[in-house]
């Protein structure tokens, strides 16, 4: 009669209840710490195929596009004109930069859809 099954021996949700101070006794999820009912698997589609998209601005492409402006805005300010030719950047007429990518990159490389563009 105290035979136990498999779903009483699952491990419990980790969440605690505000009110009680008590923790969720359902069973969590394969591969969470919670249950179907606080959380595991939850959460909307990427991108555009969400309701609540609007502008893109916080998208991982657009956050690593500024990541690297700014990593490459460090580079050349800090190489300086004389240490520029390192980098292989070239100068026109003191105005325009126009360097060359490769040995700026220390992450996986440029975002996607990204040409490089004369700096002004």
């Amino acid at each position: 009669m105290n035979r136990k099954y498999s779903f009483q021996k699952a491990p419990r949700c980790s969440a605690t209840s505000k009110r009680t101070r008590e923790r969720c006794k359902a069973p969590a999820v394969r591969g969470w710490t919670v249950c179907r009912f606080h959380g595991a698997r939850g959460g909307g589609p990427r991108g555009e195929r969400n309701g609540m998209y609007r502008h893109g601005l916080y998208t991982k492409e657009a956050i690593e596009e500024r990541w690297f402006f700014r990593e490459l805005g460090r580079v050349l300010i800090n190489a300086g004109t004389d240490r520029m030719s390192a980098f292989g950047a070239t100068a026109d007429m003191g105005r325009r930069i126009v360097p060359t990518i490769s040995p700026l990159l220390t992450r996986s490389g440029p975002p996607p859809n990204y040409s490089m563009a004369v700096f002004q």
